[in-house]
């Protein structure tokens, strides 16, 4: 199992969506993340990532109009390409989870962002600066699109669809047979091992074996 600590960045992507009330699009923001993968198989991990409440600002037509929070855990399914330098790259796919709340519009209008369940891509690199742990940098795309109202009314759909950037340190606990913590062969990478080598027990002596068919006499 790993636990990552990190800051990561939400860059929306999704530019400006129109809508009945103008043109909306939404600001950058930065926040503290944690990630913990469990290792189902060799190279091949769940993850799930977990962040402090991203707040961003919102603009009508340009202009500061407001601002929400949200939360946006993943579970994505991944597979690292272990090798024998430092650098560990990963790839991953997953299902992603965001949740709106704290809407708020200038002059008091009441604004409603739909939560959203969408598809999530991920990779980056870990490198290796102990014998537990890396330093990971990564990148996320997050597919987050929905509907928005106003006062109870539907003015359209706010498309966010951003790209997470981030680093952080990931730190290995090891679980007897899944994060392989002994007779394991060392990889570049502390994270994970490989799969250790079977034990070929040696045949016993000529000497001890009874013949084909024969028992083997108690020596008195």
């Amino acid at each position: 199992m790993t636990i990552g600590i990190g800051v990561h960045s939400v860059s929306p992507q999704g530019g400006t969506s129109n809508t009945a009330a103008g043109a909306i699009s939404v600001e950058d923001n930065a926040r503290p993340t944690l990630t913990f993968e469990y290792l189902v198989a060799y190279r091949v991990g769940i993850e799930v990532l977990a962040a402090w409440p991203f707040e961003h600002v919102i603009k009508i037509n340009g202009a500061k109009a407001g601002k929400t929070k949200h939360l946006p855990p993943v579970i994505s399914l991944q597979y690292h390409f272990v090798n024998q330098s430092i650098a560990t790259p990963f790839v991953g796919v997953g299902i992603n989870y965001t949740t709106f709340f704290d809407e708020k519009l200038n002059g008091g209008a009441k604004l409603r962002i739909d939560d959203s369940w969408r598809l999530a891509a991920h990779a980056g690199v870990d490198f290796k600066i102990s014998d537990a742990g890396s330093l990971r940098v990564d990148m996320r795309y997050i597919d987050i699109g929905s509907d928005a109202k106003v006062n109870g009314t539907k003015i359209g759909k706010v498309d966010i669809d951003p790209f997470v950037f981030g680093v952080a340190h990931v730190h290995r606990f090891c679980i007897r047979g899944k994060s392989l913590l002994k007779g394991c062969t060392a990889t570049g990478n502390p994270l994970f091992c490989a799969p250790p080598a079977r034990i070929n027990r040696p045949a016993p002596p000529a000497a001890e074996q009874a013949p084909h068919g024969e028992r083997r006499r108690s020596g008195r």
